[in-house]
């Protein structure tokens, strides 16, 4: 009894971590397309203020 816990305990990180690497790759290109949308408003901000 005590080792079919541990066996499920065991195997949900691995999931996770499987899913967590393709979350992470797909969050790449998100964050560089904010970033990069950020970077033109604020250079956009900068040219209307000066």
């Amino acid at each position: 009894m005590a080792t079919q816990p541990l066996g499920s305990g065991s195997t949900a990180p691995t999931n996770w971590n499987a899913s967590s690497t393709v979350y992470n790759r797909s969050y790449l290109p998100a964050v560089l397309r904010a970033g990069l949308i950020a970077l033109v408003l604020a250079i956009l901000l900068l040219i209307v203020i000066l």
